[in-house]
């Protein structure tokens, strides 16, 4: 296996199991939280096509993201600032009520983006630092350093954590087996 088809296999992977755990949620799920200071699977979702909008874009390519380019700030009726990283819990607590639709749509087009971005990446520059700190300025210094490699680990230990938060918080809503047992895809 090259490693392009290991990196494309892995999102594949993710986006089809993060997409089986968002399957069948309504607004209401996904603004539903065990305590009044946990996370939401809505919140949860679009911090992580945040990071992935984020880092593809900006960290990678020196790019505007997605969620400014393309207003989905507005769809989602926070400010075009907002990532997730380091919010408060009032922030957390005053998150918008997304409907499902807005959220699928912009982790799709962050998608489709990042889906592009891999098959034409040259693989010589796993190497490269792109000399952008991927994180807003409250995180701490180093990662602008980064080398193109060090950003996919972080990116898919990001995802899959996050992946692991919406699946449980998803069964604490729906239950045990409400996924098929949540089979992974081929």
């Amino acid at each position: 296996m090259e490693i392009r088809e290991l990196i494309i296999g892995s999102f594949e992977d993710y986006w089809g199991r993060f997409d089986l755990a968002l399957e069948g949620l309504s607004r209401e799920d996904l603004a539903w939280q065990p305590k009044a200071d946990s996370n939401p699977i809505a919140f949860i979702a679009w911090h992580m096509a945040r990071v992935e909008d984020r880092l593809i874009h900006y960290f990678a390519q020196g790019v505007e993201e997605l969620w400014v380019k393309n207003d989905w700030y507005t769809q989602f009726g926070l400010e075009a600032v907002d990532h997730g990283v380091g919010f408060t819990l009032a922030q957390v607590q005053g998150f918008p009520l997304i409907s499902p639709e807005v959220l699928s749509g912009y982790l799709a087009e962050v998608r489709g983006d990042t889906r592009t971005f891999i098959n034409e990446f040259a693989l010589q520059d796993l190497d490269v630092a792109p000399g952008r700190c991927p994180f807003p300025p409250n995180i701490p210094a180093g990662s602008d350093t980064w080398p193109m490699g060090r950003m996919f680990r972080q990116l898919f230990a990001e995802l899959n954590q996050h992946l692991g938060q919406v699946r449980y918080v998803r069964g604490m809503i729906k239950g045990f087996n409400s996924q098929r047992g949540f089979q992974p895809p081929r």
